[in-house]
C-alpha cells in the first residue's frame, strides 16, 4: 500500500477540516486505484484490491458532508439569536 499524505484526516478535530482532508485522501486513493498493477522481484501491488477502501472512504465522505451541511458541527446546537430591529 502506498504512503499517503492525507490519511491522517481522522485525527483532525474540526469536522469541516476533516472533510476537506478526507476529500484530498480520496483523490490520492483514486489515483492509486487507477495505477497499473506492478510486479517484480517476487513482490506485487494489486491496486484493484483498494477499490473497497475507496468505496468506504466515499461513504464516510457522504456521512461527514451531511453532518457538516446540517450544522451538526456544534452538536446540533444553534448559537444564533434573534435581534429586534
Amino acid at each position: 500500500m502506498p504512503a499517503y499524505s492525507y490519511s491522517d484526516y481522522i485525527t483532525l478535530d474540526s469536522p469541516a477540516a476533516r472533510l476537506t482532508r478526507l476529500r484530498l485522501h480520496i483523490v490520492e486513493v483514486s489515483q492509486a486505484v487507477l495505477s497499473p498493477n506492478l510486479s517484480g522481484d517476487g513482490k506485487s501491488v494489486d491496486y484493484a484490491s483498494m477499490q473497497q477502501y475507496l468505496r468506504d472512504l466515499k461513504a464516510e465522505e457522504s456521512r461527514l458532508a451531511a453532518t457538516v451541511g446540517m450544522g451538526l458541527i456544534n452538536g446540533g446546537v444553534s448559537h444564533s439569536r434573534n435581534v429586534r430591529a
